[in-house]
């Protein structure tokens, strides 16, 4: 058993102020323990997935939260957990409570399967979980877990917590609610209006500083569609989570007016969120719902706001002001007067879709990466300065960095912007002792070497970035020893690494680089160059890690039987991987069945010619081999002797025992390799993202340090 403080002060550390939750006796003494410290902000969500949300509109506006709940009420949590943290990869701290836990004392009935299958559910979500840690000293290996994972990979972490984990702490003292002024509820009328219409008095009434955070459906479609704009937020799914999302971002940024952009269908299918945001009275949000009366993306089934007002509702819930627009007018006039929140507007419009209503052709992340950059860089002061101390973000240290490869020019721009950065492209040894002498933090790639040497000559050096997910180049035992703190960004790369394997796999099987050479001599080949199907084929892909499950996960929309190895196989592990229709088998079995054998494993010195002579010898006859790892995880002379005795038909590799400039492969002579210059990761998409998180990463290191070091 820990005490509340034991975790809350981990947390701090880390970055965690806000907490949004629903109240569970096993959680008792850690919420009571929240709402007592000034410093910390709790907000009471209506239910478990407003809190999932209004952690999420935290981390858009730039500090990490948590959400917390009984597993009775994950399925409530399951719609913003699949279709707003994953799709739009925003990581949040679950804390999930176990009641009816399998072996523990008796629960009430209705607890008992859902204890059976949390565990199973927060997996099958792609969430991985641990135990809440009950011993103090468990506490910060559990969050180093937690917030490396949401680091790395930008999704939800969950801790599952057993009865007892945490001391008894005292009732938190009631803080006086006071008597809230009822406004005057305006009369409802007729619509006169399109949503269309609506829309552009929205985005004619906000300035630079405003965002808005835009309801699934026609509504962020047709947002897009009158003009694309960073600080527009474009929900899908989720349904209903636009008021709480956006709640969580104001509560971060008090310095940015939000605006959440509803429909009634989705107002309603979450009308207990209204509870909240009259509860928090947050100065900056405003609320707005569109109502046509119906369910129109979905068909134009009638909601129920013909017999229920939401003005009087959010009127009785403790919003600050009430109003309603029956013109586009009307709401840029009420916009434009920046009344004090939380402001609801009721928007009675005509239902009707505009013709040819084009969906985002900007991703979820992209929305969600720039949003969050807009916020950065909209950063503005409160003039009102109605907000406590904690509630604001923290200031900025403008940190001595050292980029050692190439970044997104973008990337580049936003971190010479921020802080004091020093760029030299792949220095040799030399130069980079030269280069860290007064810098907190390096950002490099694989193509050099942060030995201890390094590190040790770094006087000051609180953080190592890697932009990719290797760890050969990387003295891990001396950043350890000296609490050098190592962010990896593995996730855009992967993607990338995942699709070129696919490239090699496909040159491999239909003989593309053979027909195109022989095309260019003037030599028509159309009856020599026969090739294989890869549908229907065993892809055999030895280290089914995240590289590797993508590649997988490829494999099957291809047709393909895929099978997987890991080094530590577990059933956990066998059903994630199953998920992605990846069997988990032997290593031996992989080699033995592999029509075509993908290679992504790290390099270490137990897997230095890790597919050698033997490895290759348990190959399928007539298999193919395609490395996009490291050059030393395969025996590249033994990978030669299998070519020439026809035991394998061919091989293409990304990656080689020796690199660089002037290097030439041995097998570089022979029409059954494909060979290119480890060129993984290397597609515009994958860079502008890893940029991107490198700067983000920075950036909330920078916020929750001291303004200056020391």
């Amino acid at each position: 058993m820990i005490r509340a403080s034991d975790f809350v002060e981990e947390a701090r550390r880390r970055g965690f102020s806000l907490y949004a939750g629903v109240p569970c006796s096993f959680l008792k003494p850690f919420i009571n323990y929240v709402i007592d410290d000034e410093s910390l902000r709790y907000v009471a969500a209506a239910n478990e997935g407003d809190a999932v949300a209004i952690a999420a509109g935290s981390y858009l506006g730039g500090a990490p939260a948590i959400c917390m709940f009984q597993n009775s009420g994950l399925g409530n949590a399951v719609s913003p957990l699949s279709s707003l943290t994953a799709t739009f990869e925003i990581p949040v701290l679950a804390i999930v409570t176990h009641r009816g836990r399998p072996g523990a004392d008796r629960d009430e009935p209705q607890h008992e399967l859902m204890g059976r299958i949390t565990g199973d559910m927060l997996e099958l979500m792609g969430i991985p979980w641990e135990e809440f840690p009950t011993e103090t000293t468990q506490v910060g290996p559990a969050l180093d877990r937690a917030t490396t994972w949401m680091r790395e990979r930008s999704l939800p972490y969950a801790l599952i917590m057993a009865k007892g984990s945490v001391e008894p702490w005292r009732e938190p003292q009631q803080r006086p609610l006071g008597t809230h002024h009822r406004p005057a509820l305006p009369m409802a009328s007729a619509p006169q209006a399109s949503r269309g219409a609506m829309l552009d008095g929205l985005q004619a009434s906000l300035d630079g500083s405003d965002v808005v955070i835009s309801t699934t459906g026609y509504t962020g479609r047709e947002l897009y569609a009158h003009g694309d704009a960073p600080n527009q937020f474009y929900m899908v799914g989720s349904m209903g989570c636009a008021s709480s999302l956006a709640l969580g971002v104001a509560i971060t940024r008090p310095q940015n007016r939000v605006v959440a952009l509803d429909g009634d269908g989705a107002a309603i299918m979450r009308l207990g969120a209204l509870t909240t945001l009259g509860a928090e009275q947050q100065p900056n949000l405003v609320h707005i719902v569109l109502d046509n009366g119906q369910h129109e993306s979905t068909g134009g089934q009638p909601t129920s706001t013909a017999t229920t007002d939401l003005a009087g509702v959010a009127a009785a819930c403790g919003y600050r002001h009430v109003e309603r627009a029956t013109t586009p007018e009307r709401l840029s006039d009420l916009l434009r007067e920046r009344l004090v929140g939380p402001v609801f507007i009721h928007v009675p419009i005509h239902p009707g879709v505009a013709e040819k209503l084009p969906r985002p052709v900007i991703t979820p992340r992209e929305v969600a990466a720039r949003f969050r950059r807009h916020l950065h860089d909209h950063a503005t002061p409160d003039p009102s300065d109605r907000e406590p101390a904690q509630a604001r973000r923290a200031p900025h240290r403008r940190m001595k960095v050292l980029v050692v490869t190439k970044l997104f020019p973008d990337a580049m721009e936003q971190l010479r912007h921020e802080h004091d950065v020093v760029q030299q492209v792949d220095p040799s040894a030399e130069e980079l002792l030269e280069l860290v002498g007064d810098r907190e933090v390096i950002i490099f790639r694989s193509g050099v070497q942060i030995t201890a040497e390094v590190m040790g000559k770094a006087q000051h050096l609180e953080l190592l970035i890697r932009g990719g997910s290797g760890l050969d180049n990387i003295d891990l035992d001396h950043a350890d020893q000296n609490g050098i703190e190592l962010v990896r960004i593995p996730e855009p790369g992967a993607r990338a690494v995942a699709e070129l394997a696919f490239a090699l796999m496909l040159n491999l099987a239909r003989r593309v680089l053979e027909a195109d050479a022989l095309l260019r001599q003037g030599r028509w080949a159309k009856h020599d160059i026969v090739g294989r199907l890869l549908a229907g084929k065993t892809l055999g892909v030895y280290g089914a890690g995240n590289i590797g499950g993508q590649i997988g996960h490829l494999g099957n929309a291809w047709g393909m039987k895929v099978l997987g190895c890991v080094e530590h196989p577990t059933e956990a592990r066998a059903r994630e991987l199953s998920k992605s229709g990846i069997e988990l088998v032997s290593d031996a079995e992989v080699l033995a069945r592999a029509d075509f054998l993908t290679v992504s494993v790290p390099l270490n010195p137990s897997t230095r010619h890790l597919i050698g002579a033997d490895a290759i010898a348990a190959m399928k006859p007539g298999a193919f081999l395609v490395n996009v790892a490291r050059g030393g995880v395969v025996d590249e002379q033994a990978l030669a002797e299998a070519l020439d005795s026809g035991h394998l038909a061919g091989a293409a590799l990304d990656v080689h025992e020796r690199e660089g400039e002037g290097e030439v492969s041995p097998l570089a002579r022979r029409a059954d390799v494909v060979l290119t210059p480890h060129i993984g990761a290397g597609t515009v998409d994958s860079q502008r993202m890893i940029g991107e998180r490198i700067v983000e990463v920075l950036h909330e290191r920078a916020t929750r340090l001291p303004a200056e070091p020391g």
